[in-house]
């Protein structure tokens, strides 16, 4: 519900109109809102719409209608830099610091004064890599995978079934059974956005230099 004040006004003849705010219709109930409050901003769309996960600072090209001088960009409700290109188009720079990790953030938009009242959100997905298993080791019950991209929540994927890692990047660690056989397929599975499996490799059938290392070959994506 929109209040309105309205005030008495004096009226010198029976043709003169006098209307309060001063470009809205006592008959056209839109421009009421319009008038008092100013326009709402509107967005339809994101370039780019996706960023990968550790990206540096990074520019985004809003486009929507109703940007006015001075409208800003808002990240997950914080404002972020931008520039009024146009009454259709915004650029706003999303810091570094909020594409370290894969997720999805809301983007709005806010003319002045209505900070309290942005339009709509549209999704800004950070996206994790598709991990690449390079080598990997068993020692004990500890199997040491060795590659690329790595991503924060990355399962490795024994046989087709999922097992928390730790570490991260290029080297994660997982334990296993200590009666793990020869054979065994191993593959990463990074979490979204994007992520994916990544490519499988098959444990060795015997044991590597000292005896207590099995080292698993890289076999090519089929």
């Amino acid at each position: 519900m929109v209040g309105l004040d309205v005030e008495q006004a004096w009226v010198n003849a029976v043709a003169d109109d006098y209307f309060w705010p001063h470009t809205a219709r006592w008959n056209s109930p839109a421009s009421w809102a319009t008038t008092a409050l100013g326009e709402i901003a509107q967005i339809s769309a994101l370039t780019p719409a996706s960023v990968p996960a550790g990206a540096g600072d990074t520019i985004v090209t809003i486009a929507g209608s109703g940007f006015t001088a001075g409208a800003t960009a808002q990240l997950n409700g914080a404002a972020l830099a931008t520039s009024v290109i146009s009454g259709t188009e915004l650029r706003a720079t999303v810091p570094a610091a909020q594409l370290r990790l894969a997720g999805v953030l809301t983007v709005t938009a806010a003319n002045p004064g209505l900070a309290a009242a942005p339009s709509a959100g549209l999704p800004l997905s950070v996206t994790n890599p598709l991990p690449r298993i390079a080598q990997a080791s068993l020692a004990g019950r500890t199997l040491t995978i060795a590659g690329s991209d790595f991503a924060p929540g990355a399962m490795a994927q024994l046989n087709g079934d999922d097992y928390p890692t730790t570490g991260g990047g290029a080297l994660i660690r997982v334990s296993v059974a200590a009666d793990i056989a020869a054979g065994l397929t191993v593959s990463v599975f990074n979490p979204g956005p994007g992520g994916g499996v990544s490519n499988v490799v098959t444990l060795g059938a015997s044991p590597g230099p000292g005896g207590n290392r099995l080292y698993l070959p890289l076999l090519p994506r089929r």
